[in-house]
C-alpha cells in the first residue's frame, strides 16, 4: 500500500482476453495490441484562454506539500495536498479553502466553477459544489490518486485498492467499478472526451503499463518502458507520458517513441500540454522540461522542491506546485515563485 511522505505519488496481461466486470459496466480486455479510439475526441484535456494578468507576489498560503493542480479558467484554478489542504486561485490571489478533511489529498480535477473533484487516501472523494467542499461517495476502500472527467456526468478515478491497481467511472448516479488483479498500481487518469479515456500506472517494479477506453471497454496498450507516472496531451494523436526514472514518451496516434530529451534524475511527477510544440513536465529536485517540437530541454529553477503538479491555460499563463507550499508561475519568458518567500 502505498505512503505519503511529503513528497506525493502521482502515478500489459497476457493472450488477448476480454473481462467483463459485471457490477460495474466497464469491460477490461488485456493484450498486447495498440489501442485507438472509435470515435472523435469531444473535449480537450485542457482549456486555452486569453493570458491574464500576471500573479501578484503574495504571502505564503500554506506550508503543505501540494500534490496536483487543476482548473477550468484562468480564474478559476484548485490545488490540493498533505492533511486536506485546498487551495483556489480566483486570478488574483491564492486563498486557503476549508476541504472538511485532514486527509491527504492527491488529485483534482476543475470542471467548471461550480463542479471540481479531489481524490485521496482513506478512500476520500470531496466534491466542490461553488461554495464549499462536500464529501462524496467513494468509488473504493483504497487510495484514490488520479481523477478526471469529460462532464459533471462522467468522471473517473483511479488508483490502488488491496494491492491492485483500479478504474472506475461516476455516470452521475454511481461509481462502476473495476480492479486488474496483478497490476500494482494506476497514478494517473487523462483523456480526449468520455469515449477516449487513458490510465497510466506501474505494472511492476521496472515496467509501466498504459490502458485506453474507447467508448466501449478498456483496452491494453503496448507500452515497454518503466513505471508511468503522468499523462496528458492536446489530442488522441498527441499524448505524452511521464516516468518513474526514464524518460518522456509521446503516441503520435500509431506508436510509442522517445523524443530527444535531456537527462533525467529522480522522477517526473506530471505532464502538461498547451500545444504540440509546448509541453512541460516537472519532478523531484525542482527538475522542468520543456518540449518546443524538436528536443526536451531543461529549465533550470531556483528550487530544490519536489514539484507535483503542473496546470495551464496559455503559453504565457503556467502553473507548478510542490513541496512546502510552492506555487511557480511562467509568464512566457521564465518560472518565478508566486510566493513572497518561501514557508
Amino acid at each position: 500500500m502505498p505512503r505519503f511522505a511529503g513528497s506525493f505519488w502521482r502515478r500489459p496481461i497476457a493472450p488477448r482476453v476480454a473481462l467483463a466486470f459485471a457490477c460495474a459496466g466497464i469491460t477490461l480486455v488485456c493484450g498486447c495490441g495498440n489501442a485507438s479510439s472509435s470515435s472523435a475526441p469531444e473535449k480537450p484535456h485542457h482549456k486555452v484562454a486569453e493570458s491574464p494578468p500576471a500573479p501578484t507576489l503574495q504571502e505564503p498560503v500554506t506550508s503543505a506539500s501540494l500534490a496536483e493542480i487543476s482548473g477550468s479558467a484562468a480564474d478559476d484554478i484548485w490545488v490540493v495536498g498533505e492533511l486536506g489542504t485546498t487551495l483556489h486561485y480566483d486570478g488574483t490571489t491564492w486563498s486557503l479553502v476549508p476541504s472538511g478533511v485532514t486527509t491527504n489529498l492527491l488529485g483534482v480535477w476543475t470542471g467548471g466553477a461550480s463542479d471540481a473533484w479531489a481524490v485521496g487516501e482513506g478512500e476520500i472523494v470531496l466534491r466542490w459544489d461553488g461554495t464549499s467542499w462536500s464529501p462524496a461517495l467513494s468509488p473504493s476502500a483504497g487510495v484514490l490518486i488520479g481523477v478526471w472527467g469529460s462532464s459533471a456526468e462522467d468522471v473517473w478515478a483511479v488508483g490502488i485498492d488491496g494491492g491492485a491497481a483500479f478504474v472506475s467511472r461516476w455516470n452521475g448516479n454511481e461509481w462502476q467499478y473495476s480492479g486488474l488483479d496483478g497490476e500494482p498500481s494506476f497514478w494517473d487518469v487523462w483523456g480526449t472526451g468520455p469515449n477516449d479515456v487513458w490510465a497510466v500506472g506501474s505494472a511492476g517494479p521496472d515496467s509501466g503499463h498504459i490502458f485506453r477506453y474507447d467508448g466501449t471497454a478498456l483496452n491494453r496498450m503496448a507500452f515497454d518502458g518503466p513505471p508511468l507516472r503522468s499523462i496528458a496531451g492536446t489530442g488522441p494523436d498527441d499524448v505524452w507520458v511521464v516516468t518513474q526514472a526514464g524518460p518522456m514518451h509521446h503516441w503520435n496516434g500509431t506508436m510509442w517513441e522517445v523524443p530527444p530529451a535531456a537527462a533525467v534524475t529522480g522522477t517526473l511527477f506530471d505532464v502538461w500540454a498547451n500545444g504540440p510544440n509546448d509541453v512541460w513536465a516537472c519532478g523531484t529536485d525542482g527538475q522542468m522540461s520543456h518540449w518546443d517540437g524538436a528536443a526536451w530541454t531543461s529549465f533550470p529553477l531556483d528550487t530544490t522542491e519536489t514539484l507535483e503538479g503542473l496546470w495551464g491555460t496559455a503559453a504565457d499563463n503556467v502553473w507548478a506546485v510542490g513541496g512546502k507550499g510552492t506555487i511557480l508561475h511562467f509568464d512566457g519568458s521564465g518560472w518565478a515563485s508566486a510566493l513572497a518567500r518561501v514557508p
